[in-house]
């Protein structure tokens, strides 16, 4: 049995051109419209705990502890960064004389102001050097995975998620890497 803690923390850099949010034939003499572009940095902190045992583990986390916000201009316009929280839970299943493994999970994700969200996944495990994934979240979006163990305490891994809403408009897919150093 093992239980885990840990802390992370966070910055944020967003941009706006507020030249983009105004319509231009709507004549506006909107300070904050008039602005053109800024930028604004802000800071947060993150924090975790897992359970987990050879086969089952559950966790809950949750980000932008302090709730910051980023402040563009003379104090125009304010984005907050709200808290989110996350709860998963997965089993890893043996296949083939434990070379390959089986991991399902499901993760539940609340930011305030937002309905809860769920993710099913199911990662294949080879070796537990390799892996490849496959998630469906709730609203049609679809993400692929797969990663990799570098060394003994270091893994490196990479997800593409692509919207099959209207909201794929708006943003488009998304690209994360990741990379994991577990401490032993």
């Amino acid at each position: 049995i093992n239980i885990s803690f840990g802390l992370g923390a966070n910055v944020w850099n967003t941009g706006i051109d507020f030249n983009q949010l105004s319509d231009p034939e709507f004549n506006t003499n909107d300070p904050v419209l008039l602005g053109g572009r800024t930028s604004a940095t802000s800071f947060d902190a993150n924090a975790g705990l897992t359970f987990s045992t050879t086969n089952f583990y559950t966790g809950f986390s949750t980000m932008n502890l302090l709730q910051t916000n980023n402040v563009f201009g003379d104090a125009n316009a304010i984005f907050g960064n709200a808290r989110h929280f996350y709860w998963i839970t997965g089993f890893n299943i043996p296949l083939v004389d434990s070379v390959w493994n089986f991991e399902p999970s499901f993760l539940i994700k609340y930011a305030y102001g937002n309905a809860p969200q769920a993710d099913l996944n199911a990662r294949f495990l080879y070796k537990d050097f390799i892996w490849f994934g496959a998630s469906y979240r709730a609203r049609y979006t679809f993400v692929g995975s797969f990663g990799v163990r570098v060394k003994e305490m270091l893994d490196v891994g990479y997800s593409y998620d692509h919207h099959a809403t209207p909201i794929n408009f708006f943003g488009g897919p998304s690209h994360e890497i990741t990379l994991k150093y577990t401490l032993r």
